[in-house]
């Protein structure tokens, strides 16, 4: 347990950490922590540039800003893994995904190069084994800290298989009380994040939805109706 007022943690591997006290807690290398990760209220967990490699659970009462990953192998017929209660709850049925990393990038807005825009202070990569014919449904949280100016009525999720350069939109129903956005239907995962309809991060056509109907052939037909 580190108890004080902006400390530094040492990178190595922890069985359970606690992060108490007050300020900000700053790593100065890579952490694991296989048992259970405690960020207590009023406390900033700072990963820096590196990572903090999650094998156990996180209990995020303060804030965690940087990197965090966890890894599990998303097995069966069907399933849901909240992985580590890191922010991401995967649901699936069908294809497994297999083993999947998810990393969550926190307290970093993504800036679009077609529009300008910017999202929110957060996004997820997320690396399946399986990465096509998925039958899955992805739970986005976010925190009020993290809206950079923007409305979490109108959030839309935004995906990116192309590490942000371009972003592709994803709809969602956003859940104000619980602060998440959910998407069902994925087929295939990579980098997802958010923005509100003010700050759109590429075209505001959803993915995989249509806008139109159009004959492309067989307008001959005669019968009756």
């Amino acid at each position: 347990e580190f108890f004080g007022a902006n400390q530094t943690i040492p990178g190595r591997q922890y069985v359970d950490l606690k992060l108490s006290g007050t300020g900000t807690k700053t790593s100065d290398a890579d952490v694991t922590v296989t048992g259970t990760a405690t960020v207590a209220a009023g406390v900033t967990y700072d990963t820096g540039p590196f990572t903090t490699h999650l094998t156990g659970t996180l209990s995020e009462l303060g804030y965690v800003t940087g990197k965090m990953d966890k890894t599990l192998t998303l097995s069966g017929g069907a399933g849901s893994s909240a992985f580590g209660n890191i922010g991401t709850t995967i649901t699936w049925s069908g294809t497994a995904p297999g083993a999947t990393t998810v990393m969550r990038r926190s307290g970093t807005a993504s800036t679009a190069v077609a529009t300008g825009n910017s999202s929110i202070k957060r996004y997820y990569d997320i690396t399946p084994a399986t990465n096509a014919g998925l039958n899955a449904t992805l739970v986005f949280k976010y925190a009020d800290a993290e809206l950079n100016g923007q409305s979490a009525a109108t959030l839309s999720l935004w995906k990116s298989t192309d590490g942000g350069a371009t972003w592709r939109n994803q709809g969602g129903t956003v859940d104000l009380a619980q602060r998440t956005i959910t998407k069902t239907g994925i087929s295939s995962f990579s980098r997802w994040t958010a923005s509100d309809a003010a700050h759109p991060l590429g075209p505001m056509s959803v993915e995989g939805v249509a806008e139109n109907l159009a004959i492309s052939m067989g307008n001959g037909q005669t019968g009756n109706i």
